[in-house]
């Protein structure tokens, strides 16, 4: 595991790294919101990467400046266009890391995080085998999903009726192999007992499929 500091743009995104032995591929889990890099819900879904045999990438994508501007009133820092910008900038990055290891790349994504990976996503088709979305609003990129071209997986709390909506009409803009599944009992967070251990489950089912197969093809 090493620190890491990435250049997009303007700033310096902090992440974290970690590079298991025989590698089959590395996951970047979109840090925002909710889901900041060094909460227990991204450690632990993390882990359950790791211990499948991924490399994983967890970073944020809001600095600490803005994120105490946007605690007093100061900022937005929940601003799509500049947070997927900066994602793309970290999935160029890590391109080259997976290249040199010799495999691909997925994504997962929590909550807010969800429409800056699909962004990021339809950016760079070719660079992104596999993407995980848990909750959030991914119809707030509904202009760049049918580019998407990864195999993307969308998951949604079966009492998150909102957010259920949301996924429905993502699903029929996706162009590419995608399924919706819902996890019963769980609501917009998945705080529920077991819940975000299904998510975890299912994502990693879902990368283990499908990012083997994306480094394969790149050989």
């Amino acid at each position: 595991m090493s620190e890491v500091s990435i250049a997009a743009g303007e700033v310096e995104l902090a992440g974290e790294l970690t590079m298991p032995e025989r590698m089959r591929g590395v996951v970047m889990l979109l840090g925002c919101g909710e889901s900041r890099r060094f909460s227990p819900r991204s450690v632990a879904t993390a882990k359950r990467f790791q211990d499948a045999g991924f490399g994983t990438l967890l970073i944020d994508f809001v600095t600490p400046a803005e994120d105490a501007a946007d605690r007093n009133g100061q900022g937005s820092k929940f601003d799509l266009e500049k947070l997927s910008g900066r994602a793309v900038a970290a999935t160029e990055w890590l391109q080259r890391v997976a290249q040199s290891a010799g495999c691909g790349v997925g994504y997962f994504a929590m909550g807010r995080a969800t429409p800056v990976a699909l962004r990021a996503a339809a950016h760079h088709p070719d660079h992104v085998s596999a993407v995980v979305c848990a909750g959030g609003r991914p119809d707030l990129a509904m202009e760049t999903l049918p580019k998407i071209r990864a195999a993307t997986l969308l998951i949604v709390g079966a009492l998150d009726r909102r957010s259920a909506e949301s996924h429905r009409r993502a699903l029929a803009y996706l162009r590419c192999e995608r399924h919706l599944e819902s996890i019963a009992g769980a609501s917009q967070r998945f705080a529920e007992r077991g819940a975000l251990e299904q998510v975890a489950e299912l994502a990693t089912s879902w990368l283990l499929v499908h990012v083997p197969a994306f480094a394969t093809a790149l050989a």
